[in-house]
């Protein structure tokens, strides 16, 4: 033991926030699902693009702008564009 105290794991938001260099905003319950929601979503049916049009949708916001994240594909696509 080197006595520096334990670092507290990052949340599945911080996580991806850093990950992805972008702000996580859920505005609302009815418009975006959570962070740990959707990523839970995701493995459970990962490269479905079935997810794509079933509700609610994931929120990312960078820069003033909003990104809805409906499907695998699209957030691969918004982490190459970062």
């Amino acid at each position: 033991m080197t006595g520096q105290p334990l670092r507290r794991p990052l949340s599945l938001k911080d996580y991806l926030t850093k990950l992805m260099g972008v702000s996580i905003s859920i505005p609302a319950p009815d418009e975006c699902m959570s962070v740990a929601a959707f990523v839970k979503e995701l493995h459970a049916s990962p490269f479905d693009e079935s997810l794509v049009h079933r509700g609610p949708r994931m929120c990312w916001k960078t820069r003033g702008e909003k990104y809805f994240i409906s499907s695998v594909y699209q957030l691969h696509r918004l982490i190459s564009y970062l």
